[in-house]
């Protein structure tokens, strides 16, 4: 896999990297909520990530969840740590928090943030050693938010690049238009 790639000008081009590891949810409902606190953790959003862990957990065994609201401010307080911090440096450390908050308070974490972990710990390793600066989860944040639009559209192949050409030329050749690309 290709983490960049050059263009023909010369400027780099971030690549997503397959990192090799896969989960899968049980039923579309609960992708949806794993995918919900994944983004709310992208905006840096760690209040709404913490109550959607909650309502998971409430979904399926109600009431057990102790000092919830401490659980979502001490989420919070961790995201709000990772503005200071970089995001990549210290994944290993913010997951073993995480772990911590959910024993400490009760809450039944998806077995897929772990598999999430350690797909983004990968990533981790491979993003500093190409480039310490690099701010992977806001080049990540625009991608996420187009698969969820075209999935809220009912489209459920996202588009590759390819596909944007085709689709590019089909219009020009409608419109009597030549494409360039």
């Amino acid at each position: 896999n290709i983490f960049v790639q050059f263009q023909p000008n010369g400027e780099p081009r971030l690549v997503i990297l397959d990192c090799g590891i896969v989960y899968q949810s049980p039923t579309d409902l609960e992708h949806q909520k794993l995918v919900d606190i994944c983004f709310s953790f992208m905006q840096h959003d760690g209040r709404r990530a913490a109550k959607l862990m909650i309502e998971s957990v409430n979904d399926k065994t109600p009431g057990i969840v102790k000092h919830a609201e401490q659980f979502c401010e001490s989420i919070q307080k961790m995201v709000d740590d990772t503005e200071m911090h970089s995001y990549f440096e210290h994944i290993g450390e913010y997951v073993s928090t995480i772990c911590e908050l959910a024993r400490v308070h009760v809450v039944r974490l998806d077995p897929g943030y772990f598999k999430i972990a350690m797909a983004l710990k990968v990533a981790e390793g491979i993003s500093l050693a190409l480039n310490r600066d690099l701010d992977l989860v806001s080049k990540c944040v625009p991608i996420v938010l187009q698969a969820r639009t075209l999935q809220a559209l009912g489209i459920s192949k996202f588009p590759s690049p390819e596909d944007d050409n085709e689709v590019l030329k089909s219009f020009d050749s409608k419109e009597g238009h030549s494409s360039s690309t």
